[in-house]
């Protein structure tokens, strides 16, 4: 039994393209579009899973940079997880329900704290570990 792969030289053709040249019966036409159905489902939901892995990390990483004992606020450390954090529903690219309801508890979170560095500058340290201890609650939650 044949198994087709996907290459750079099937890619470049389209199927009407197989049709045209006769190279592909129905059955094996049916059996590559099957396998490309396949293999385009395991990478889209391998990206989404890399999505959700970098998200957990930053969250991660979030919790331990609104902590009090982090002493240098860096602005661009706040903009970059914002910018994160409104890239995820583009990136959801299988509707992933568990990466949906993560965005959605992280989006609550910096919209209840307006999360910014000069939020967490002016912040008590109660307040600080208050926020930090939320960032780490989902963080455990999704983990």
């Amino acid at each position: 039994r044949a198994t087709f792969g996907v290459s750079h030289t099937w890619s470049q053709l389209g199927f009407q393209d197989f049709d045209a040249l006769g190279l592909l019966d129905d059955e094996s036409q049916a059996r590559l579009t099957e396998e490309i159905r396949e293999q385009e489902k395991g990478t889209l939901t391998a990206a989404v899973n890399d999505v959700y892995g970098d998200m957990l990390k930053k969250i991660g990483e979030m919790a331990k940079r609104v902590s009090p004992e982090t002493k240098r606020v860096k602005e661009v450390g706040y903009e970059d997880f914002q910018i994160l954090m409104d890239l995820v529903p583009e990136f959801n690219l299988t509707d992933d329900p568990q990466l949906t309801r993560l965005h959605e508890e992280v989006s609550a979170l910096m919209t209840e704290t307006r999360l910014s560095a000069d939020v967490v500058r002016t912040a008590t340290d109660d307040k600080r570990t208050e926020i930090s201890s939320q960032f780490q609650t989902i963080l455990d939650k999704f983990s």
